[in-house]
This record gives structure tokens, sequence and C-alpha cells, in this order.
């Protein structure tokens, strides 16, 4: 046997941890995971915009008792809808003797409901009849949708992204998910216009549409990295919209570190593309990272370095939308690969071979005081494309693994003392079902999770649960925000016993905000009762800057 594989032989030794399986997460993944993670959690909080409200029907009215009158035994509809729709309405007003006001009741009832429903042009009259018959008829138009018009310098095709067919009813809900999918592109902004359709009982809809620069992106120098593999780290990102003129978007960006230190260093990169079908929300990405780092051995020095390469496709749907809510479901396939060497030879424990399907749900709730947005999801390992099979005696668990997150991001706007406020929470919990490779446990400490420690201070298990609060206080008349912030997490489960404490907290102040094109955020932190053998009372300092083009 060679002297180079006994050396990455003993090297190995020195870097798989005290727990069965080898430390799959280097550590320039572990931050990419955390900061894509944060940048979604702040996503979701900016969306604060609520549902276009249609009125309620809490309960169907009593027909009042007036005269004149006229017995009416049946009402008969005449409409396109199904009758379903109109349930525990009709049968409240027949055999009942009803006058002007009860049938104009009557129809203002039929009304709402189709109101509530979503069905914002569609109308119930009362044609010419002779009610000493007994029968009232009622004729419902439908306000069925007769066309689209966009501008004609609009260059794109609209049809894929919306849920609106020509000759159906149109719904409110439609619209609105037609205008979400158009606005998810940066460079234009859709509303439209309901007019009434050539032809008596329909509509159309005319597009307004402000359109900007289809190339845009941004460019960020931090000091999030790690030491061992570039603390100072350059980001780039870039967006194409209307790639292909279907509502779609192509994203792609990366990143490496600044440190001028050959032989520690790290680089990322990613690429992804989303199209929009109705409902639906269609996307694909890639991304991947590697790391070098110098290694003081007992044997003597070597180099550590290691990559990963992960695919993904993803499939949203739209479950139901309405007056105060959204709830979606999202089915993601993951297919991830990992490598690690010394001294440019192959460490086999830490190579894997894993795919996996995360199934979840997605609740968004529109408060009169709050936005609430919960997600819950479940992850589970597949035995596709060339994974690994379980080897107790090299700590290999398998394709067989399993476990669930979930979440809740709260927030909220409040007045004190005339000074408008901003409240945001972020709570996430995880909970392994089998053991878990460590590339997948959860973990608390550093400027992404709990901020007060340096990422080399992280902790990690396979379950785990945090709590971030932030307390912001925009500056008039500027796009700057002083903020508090103060968070909490703990792990458990298989790994937390490497770790002196198993919680974390700290407590943070900042200011953020943006002039002109240039966004910045800078942070002292502290952690609150642990500190971790090697941190210093003194705080720890965070800073960002980007230029948006």
């Amino acid at each position: 046997m060679s002297f180079k594989w006994i050396l990455a032989a003993a090297a190995t030794s020195s870097l798989i941890s005290t727990s069965s399986v080898a430390n799959d997460l280097n550590p320039t993944e572990r931050l990419l995971k955390e900061k894509q993670e944060q940048q979604e959690a702040e996503r979701r909080l900016s969306d604060t915009q609520p549902p276009i409200t249609t009125p309620d029907l809490d309960s169907v009215p009593t027909p009042p008792q007036e005269t004149p009158c006229f017995d009416i035994e049946t009402i008969e509809l005449d409409t396109t809808f199904h009758r379903d729709l109109f349930d525990g309405i009709t049968p409240k007003f027949e055999n009942q003797c009803l006058g002007r006001n009860g049938i104009s009741l009557y129809l203002k009832v039929l009304n709402k409901r189709l109101l509530q429903a979503g069905y914002v042009t569609s109308r119930a009259v009362l044609p010419e009849q002779d009610l000493s018959t007994g029968i009232l008829s009622v004729k419902v138009y439908s306000g069925a949708l007769a066309s689209v018009e966009f501008p004609d310098t609009y260059q794109h095709s609209w049809r894929f992204a919306a849920p609106l067919e020509y000759g159906k009813p149109l719904n409110i809900r439609d619209m609105e998910q037609a205008i979400e999918q158009y606005n998810r592109l940066a460079s234009q902004s859709v509303k439209f216009d309901i007019l009434p359709g050539e032809e008596v009982g329909t509509s159309k809809l005319r597009a307004k549409v402000q359109e900007g620069n289809r190339i845009y992106g941004n460019l960020a120098i931090d000091d999030a990295g790690s030491e061992a593999t570039g603390k100072y780290q350059l980001s780039a990102s870039a967006n194409i919209d209307n790639l292909v003129g279907i509502q779609d978007r192509l994203s792609f960006g990366g990143g490496r570190d600044l440190d001028q230190d050959s032989a520690n260093g790290s680089y990322n990169y990613r690429l992804g593309w989303e199209v929009p079908i109705g409902y639906w929300l269609l996307s694909t990405r890639l991304t991947g990272s590697d790391y070098t780092q110098a290694v003081s051995g007992a044997v003597q020095d070597f180099v550590s370095s290691g990559d990963s390469h992960d695919e993904y496709l993803s499939a949203k749907y739209l479950v139901n939308r309405d007056n105060n809510s959204k709830l979606t479901t999202d089915v993601e396939l993951r297919k991830r690969s990992r490598a690690g060497y010394i001294n440019d030879t192959e460490v086999k424990l830490q190579k894997r071979r894993l795919t996996d399907i995360k199934l979840s749900l997605l609740y968004k709730y529109y408060g009169s005081a709050a936005v609430y947005d919960m997600s819950f999801s479940a992850y589970q390992g597949l035995d596709w494309f060339g994974a690994e099979q379980s080897n107790d005696a090299n700590g290999i668990i398998g394709s067989d693994y399993r476990y669930f997150t979930a979440s809740l991001l709260i927030n909220t706007h409040f007045s004190s003392f005339a000074q408008k406020l901003n409240y945001s929470a972020q709570v996430y919990l995880q909970k392994a079902d089998t053991q878990l490779y460590t590339l997948d446990w959860f973990s608390n400490g550093s400027r992404y999770t709990v901020r007060g420690y340096e990422s080399k201070n992280t902790v990690s298990a396979a379950d785990g649960w945090r709590i971030r609060n932030d307390l912001a206080y925009p500056l008039r008349e500027t796009r700057t925000s002083l903020y508090i912030g103060f968070d909490i997490g703990g792990i458990d489960g298989e790994g937390a016993s490497n770790y002196e404490d198993d919680i974390l907290a700290g407590l943070s102040l900042g200011v953020k905000g943006a002039v002109s094109s240039v966004g910045f955020d800078f942070t002292i932190s502290q952690p609150v009762f642990y500190k971790p053998e090697g941190v210093s009372n003194c705080c720890t300092l965070a800073g960002r800057v980007s230029l948006s083009f």
C-alpha cells in the first residue's frame, strides 16, 4: 500500500465525527444551505399582499312578510352553474308569499353567493313573467370570458401562465392567480380591467402592462464564509425573465472566496428555470459547491477538499385560495452527490449518492393584524438513480431514510408612540424518523440561524428547533431600518451528545436598508447564556453590501 493511501486513511479518521456516520456536510455547503433557507424565509415574509376580498354570505335571511305578495311554490333557475352553488338559498324562498322586497332579497342573496364564489361578472336577474302561475323564474348570466387583451407591444405569451378559459365564467380567483403568475417576474407589472364583452352576458379582460429590463441581478460581498475555506465571499446572481416568452424565468449565479490563500478556498454555483402553467409552477435547478482547506494532521499536514452536486425537479400546485388564505402543495425530487478528498485521493467513506422526494403542504393566512405562513414537509429517501445501499460496516445508511420539517413565519406591523414598528418571527422544527446522513442534520449557531456565534461554533444533530425574532424600527423618509433580534434554538437526537450544551441563544442589533441600488446589512450580536469553548466575551460582527442592476 502506498504512503499516499496510508496518509489518506489516517487523515480520514480525524475527519469522521464521533457518530457512526461520516461528516457529509462540508463547511461551505452548510453555510450555503443556511443562507438559502434564510433567503427563502425572507421572501415568504415579504409577501404580505392580501388576496382580493369578496363579500361573505354568512347566512340566508328569511323573506319578509309583506303585501301585496305572490304565492311562489317553485323557483326555476336558468343557469349554467352547478346547482350546488346555490344550495340552501332557493328552498328558503319556495312555498312563500313573496312581494317586491322578498323577490329583491332573493336576487340579492343569489348575487352575493356568486360574488362569494368569485364570479364577479355573473348576475342573477328577473325576466318578464307572470307570477300568478306560482313559478318564479330567474335568469343567471354567467359573465363568460369572451377575450383577454394585452397591448400590441407585449411580445410574450400570456396563455400558459393563466388559468383563464374562453367561454367559461370569469372567476376572480383565476384572474388573481394569473396576475400572481405574471408578477412573479420582477421585470413586469400586470393589472387587469374587467370590461363588458361584445355579447350580452359576457366579459373581457384588458391588461395594463409595465415592462422593465428583462435581465437583472445582484452583486454582493459579505463576511459569512468559514475561516477554514474563506471568510470573505463574493457572490453574483442574475435572472432573465421570459427567456422563451412563456412567463418563464432563468436564474443563475455563483460565489467564491476572496481570500488570497490558495490552500483554503470555496466556490459555489446554481442554475434554475421555472415555468408557470395555470395553478402550477414547475421548476428545475442545479446547485453545487466545492472547498479546499489545509489541515494540520497528527502525521503531517494535508489538504482536505470536497465537492457537492445537486439536481432538483419541483412541481407546486395551488389547491385553494379565498378571501384570506392560500393552500399549496409541493412535490420535489432531489438527487445529490458528495465526494471528499485527502491530497486529491478520494475518501470512500465520504462518497454519497442519494435520491429523495419531498412532499410539502404550504398554508398562508392573511389576518387582520398579521400574516402567517406555515409549512410542513416530509422527506423520504428513494432507491432511484443509483442511490446508495445500506452498509453498516462503512456507516452507510442507504436510501431508506426519512425525516420531517415544519415552519411558522409571522409578520405584523403595529404602532408605538406614533412610530410604526415591524415584528417578525421564524419558527423551525425538524424530527428524524430514521438515522440520517449528517448533511440533513439540523444546525444552530450562525448569522443565518441563531445569531451571536461564528460558523465554527455551529452545533448540529438529527433533530432540532429554532426561533428567530426581529423587531424593526423603520427610519422615516428612508429605506433603512434599525432592528433588534433575539434567537434561541436547540438540538436533540443523534449527534447532540457531541456538544457541551444543546441550546444556543443570541441577541443582535443591526441596521439594514438600501440607498439607490446599493443594499446593506450590518449586525453586531452576542451569545446570551451559552458560549461554546473558544468563544470570547466580545461580540460577533457581520456585514453584507450588495449592488442591484
